[in-house]
C-alpha cells in the first residue's frame, strides 16, 4: 500500500535537505511541464506550505509530486514524511 504524504496539514522536507514544511494547500492534478521543459509531465501536484523553522518563516511552493511524494520530474527528488497529520488526529 503506497502513503499518501502530500496531504493537507502533513509535515514534510524535501530529499534535498529544505523544510520541515508544513503544507497549507494543494493544487492538481496537473500536467504542466517543468521549466526547463517545454512538453506536459505526468499528472501530478503542487502545495503551498508555511516552513515550521523559525529562522526559515515564509510561505514555499513544493511543485511536481504525486500524492506518494515522489516527484514527476526527476528520481532524485521526493518527499519525506516527519509528521502524518491524519495520524495526529487519531491519537
Amino acid at each position: 500500500m503506497t502513503s499518501i504524504i502530500l496531504s493537507r496539514g502533513n509535515i514534510v522536507r524535501t530529499s534535498y535537505g529544505t523544510g520541515p514544511y508544513k503544507i497549507d494547500t494543494i493544487s492538481g492534478p496537473c500536467s504542466c511541464a517543468e521549466f526547463t521543459r517545454d512538453t506536459p509531465s505526468d499528472p501530478h501536484y503542487h502545495a503551498t506550505c508555511k516552513s515550521i523553522d523559525e529562522g526559515q518563516a515564509g510561505t514555499y511552493h513544493l511543485g511536481g509530486y504525486r500524492l506518494d511524494g515522489t516527484s514527476t520530474w526527476t528520481d532524485e527528488q521526493s518527499l519525506i514524511l516527519v509528521q502524518d497529520a491524519q495520524m495526529e488526529l487519531s491519537l
